[in-house]
């Protein structure tokens, strides 16, 4: 029976194999292999050689070959598949699509464009109209690499809520700028108009929130007093040239407090002026609205806030 010893040496030339031929029971085969480096083209040609030329001397051709060389089987097919197809063992390269040069900046532009302004499309409608529109065929790692280079990332949605539709929020934009006086070029008089807020402050949320502590410690802070807000509301209302009026009350506001201020402190007897809120529950007091009506004045309620 046959059997193949091989050397291999490794020269300026590249791989010397030298096969030998010796008889040795059920078919063993014994090889020496010398500074080799798996895999590289001169390896996979002695491979295919080695099976090409005993294939038809041994049924166990192939996994003599795995014990010689140290490759699998799949390995070994596809080299074998590869040669026959190609008639060469090149090693595939590895890197940046091979299409890639196909994207030209046209394509990059309408990629960025696509995703940018049609979030819910994915890479497969993308890579239709491409090809619909450029007549080109691109791989989605093409596509990834254009998004990747641009820093466009695949990300979780988070939703944001709107109370209103835009309809409705045009409606309210539509009566704001009749209720200010504003025109077509959009001007009003800024001299009648006087706007309201009031804000709460808490001693208690003027302390810091966080603090240095050993691991397993918690970082407490007594405070004195029972467990509940305490702290103090300003009433503020101001016009374009001065603060009309300011008031510091204990505790937080209801709708009397703001008809008191607004009422006793900020109209008294004047006319014709525009008091522009915002739309907290407390400013759309039913008594202020008919007061202010009685008065010759007029409320505005700011668009209420849509993210």
């Amino acid at each position: 029976m046959n059997v193949l010893i091989i050397s291999v040496y490794k020269s300026n030339q590249g791989y010397t194999f030298i096969f030998c031929k010796y008889l040795f029971f059920y078919n063993v085969i014994i090889y020496y292999l010398i500074n080799l480096t798996m895999y590289e083209t001169y390896f996979r040609y002695a491979v295919i050689k080695y099976y090409n030329k005993f294939r038809s001397m041994s049924l166990n051709i192939v996994s003599n070959i795995e014990y010689i060389f140290g490759i699998s089987n799949s390995t070994l097919y596809n080299w074998i598949n590869l040669f026959e197809e190609t008639g060469n063992l090149n090693p595939k390269y590895i890197g940046r699509p091979t299409n890639s040069d196909k994207i030209n900046e046209s394509i990059q532009k309408y990629i960025i464009k696509y995703f940018t302004n049609h979030k819910k499309n994915n890479i497969k409608n993308l890579i239709r109209s491409i090809k619909r529109i450029f007549n080109v065929i691109v791989k989605c790692s093409a596509v990834y690499y254009v998004l990747h280079k641009n820093k466009i990332s695949f990300k979780k949605i988070s939703v944001s809520r709107s109370p209103y539709s835009e309809e409705e929020i045009k409606e309210k934009k539509i009566k704001l700028h009749t209720d200010l006086n504003i025109n077509d070029s959009k001007n009003f008089n800024h001299d009648n108009v006087v706007s309201f807020d009031e804000s709460f402050m808490s001693i208690q949320k003027l302390t810091k929130e966080r603090e240095w502590a050993k691991l397993g410690v918690r970082a407490c802070r007594k405070i004195n007093g029972r467990r509940i807000r305490q702290g103090k509301s300003m009433l503020l209302a101001i016009s374009n040239k001065k603060t009309i009026a300011h008031k510091l009350i204990k505790g937080s506001v209801n709708g009397e407090y703001i008809y008191n201020f607004l009422i006793n402190e900020v109209i008294k007897d004047k006319k014709g002026i525009t008091i522009l809120l915002d739309n907290a529950r407390t400013h759309h007091y039913k008594k202020l609205k008919d007061k202010i009506k009685e008065t010759s004045n007029t409320l505005a309620f700011n668009i209420p806030y849509h993210p």
